[in-house]
């Protein structure tokens, strides 16, 4: 039997203490909106929904089955697919790099983010992505480390006709599991459909494995990504493509200022991880392309090929729109390996390489443990933010909110429905409201479309009473539609949600109206954009 050695052992006990950590941290705090979205899909099942493919719904049903429709049951897949992302992260780039210190430092590096962090507590689309992603890239390295040499040529171009293309290959099975995992990886998160890109820039660049490109067994994985991944695109014709035209904008009328999205987009880089990390990133990654082209290396090309490409793909769309700061979080798993691969390789003092990682790590820690214990902040360095600004409110007080409007559902002897604004608030009440009801989102043109309205529902309600849940600010065009489609909308309460450490201001006020006779949708416009 192999011996574990210091650095295996290390990874393993981190690993297994952050685990234990975030399963206790995960029932402290409130859903986040896109979580308890998330959930509500997970409690009707289906392959495709709205704004992405199923796959996080399907998490989540298999962990509440385990866990049951709790925070800690919903976020135990977030858990989970830490886990298992961070196992295969450190085995690739233990085949990459052949080095148990490089794949500690890379694993840790991003279980220590901020990114890390979150990734690793909130279920998104993005977390049970993760794993597959990762995988993927795993099952190419394969391909490229199993396969035996290749006949040589003096031509690139008579490489791609000559024995190289049909010689033998103890890695082309590796393909099939490659197409495998890039098919569930794109059910998880559209995104994903760059893997291809990642793959033929590799092939491209790496003489060595050029030759794949007219080999079937890249085709047949293809093939096999593809035919897993069809029942979205024949979801999508028969619901009027709504997944993309939400992903590319279509039907928006916003544009984004010159250059201002490419620098929020940029800047939000830089605490993903850290800054140092960040910097020592990008210039890792030019330097390995360079030394990859000019000395062949394959390893170089495939970290390369499979980060940096990533980057220049969302930084090139963000001169034409908004790229939000998690699109491009697929690029670091292998990004960051590209660091310490570099920091191998340069010739600076010990103490230099030593003090940017240490800066690293502890700038990480810091920022984490402010993300979930923002009261550190608050208590010890006297830093408030106001509570519209504060993005970790966003997972408190809506337990407080659920129970209000279990008590008023319960003052009634006819049943009440309840709907929200928009699907954030939707799905916040549903989760939180004794018994989980039914919620719908209402309506109204200054909203996006979304899940709700592909599952409609509100031709059932007519003549029914309900409860329109919403934040403080009432916009006039919603106020007026409320009306138009019911005989009364009456105010009946105006609720103020408060969180241990902000005790003086209430961190959001809700506006609970009680709506009679609902009459129908008919005076009511459909949301402007995706």
């Amino acid at each position: 039997m192999k011996k574990i050695n210091k650095y295996q052992m290390l990874f393993f006990i981190l690993l297994a203490g952050l685990a234990v950590f975030r399963l206790f941290y995960i029932s402290t705090v409130n859903l986040c909106y896109d979580e308890a979205y998330n959930w509500d899909w997970s409690q009707q099942l289906a392959l495709s929904y709205y704004s992405q493919p199923g796959m996080v719904a399907w998490w989540i049903r298999f962990f509440t089955w385990i866990g049951g429709n709790t925070e800690f049951g919903i976020r135990l897949s977030a858990v989970t697919a830490s886990v298992i992302s961070t196992v295969l992260l450190y085995f690739l780039t233990k085949g990459v790099t052949k080095s148990d210190k490089i794949s500690f430092l890379t694993t840790m590096t991003l279980q220590f983010s901020p990114m890390g962090t979150l990734g690793s507590i909130l279920i998104m689309h993005d977390v049970v992505n993760m794993p597959f992603w990762i995988l993927s890239f795993f099952c190419l390295w394969k391909v490229v480390s199993t396969k035996n040499p290749p006949l040589t040529s003096p031509s690139p171009f008579l490489r791609l006709r000559s024995g190289q293309a049909r010689g033998e290959d103890k890695g082309e099975g590796w393909w099939y599991l490659w197409g495998i995992s890039y098919g569930l990886s794109m059910n998880s998160k559209l995104s994903s459909v760059l893997i291809v890109l990642c793959v033929i820039i590799f092939l491209l660049l790496s003489e060595k494995n050029r030759f794949y490109l007219l080999r079937k067994e890249f085709y047949f994985g293809l093939l096999l990504a593809f035919g897993l991944f069809i029942h979205n695109i024949l979801w999508n014709i028969k619901q009027g493509f709504p997944t993309y035209k939400h992903i590319f904008g279509l039907g928006s009328t916003h544009q984004p200022e010159l250059l201002k999205s490419t620098f929020e987009f940029f800047g939000s880089q830089f605490v993903s991880v850290s800054p140092v990390i960040f910097v020592l990133m990008i210039i890792s990654l030019v330097y390995l392309l360079y030394q990859g082209i000019k000395y062949k290396n394959d390893g170089y090309l495939f970290i390369v090929s499979s980060s940096l490409s990533i980057f220049l793909f969302f930084g090139l769309l963000s001169f034409r729109s908004k790229v939000e700061p998690n699109w491009a979080n697929i690029a670091y798993p292998i990004g960051i390996m590209s660091v310490y691969v570099y920091l191998e390789k340069v010739r600076w003092k010990k103490y230099i390489k030593s003090g940017l990682i240490l800066f690293s790590f502890l700038f990480s820690i810091f920022v984490s443990a402010i993300i979930l214990y923002p009261e550190i902040a608050v208590k010890y360095l006297g830093i408030r933010v106001s509570p519209e600004n504060d993005r970790t409110n966003e997972v408190h007080g809506w337990d407080a909110l659920g129970q209000r409007i279990s008590e008023l559902l319960s003052e009634h002897t006819e049943p009440l429905f309840i709907s929200g604004p928009d699907y954030q608030l939707t799905a916040i009440i549903r989760f939180y409201t004794k018994g989980h009801p039914k919620s719908y989102c209402f309506v109204h043109t200054d909203r996006r479309h979304n899940q709700y309205d592909i599952w409609g529902g509100w031709d059932e309600l007519k003549g029914k009473d309900g409860l329109f849940i919403n934040y403080e600010k009432v916009d006039h065009y919603l106020m007026k539609a409320l009306e138009g489609a019911f005989e009364s909308v009456q105010l009946i309460e105006e609720l103020e949600i408060y969180r241990k450490g902000y005790s003086d201001i209430p961190i959001r006020k809700i506006k609970i109206f009680y709506c009679k006779n609902f009459l129908g949708l008919e005076k009511t416009r459909k949301p402007d954009y995706y």
